[in-house]
């Protein structure tokens, strides 16, 4: 019965293990001929330049 249990442990793992990577393997579909609406800019670096600036 431990036996048992302990396989349906670990073929969870794997199933959920897998599903993760799976929904981590996609992409974003990519307009044509311009910049991407989703892109992400580093606000905190941004912010951070601006501070510096602002000092100096």
């Amino acid at each position: 019965m431990g036996l048992l249990t302990l396989a349906l442990v670990i073929a969870l793992l794997v199933l959920g293990l897998e599903r993760n990577a799976r929904r981590a393997r996609r992409r974003p579909p990519v307009t044509p001929g311009g910049t991407q609406p989703h892109e992400r800019r580093d606000r905190d670096a941004e912010r951070l330049l601006d501070e510096l600036r602002s000092r100096g």
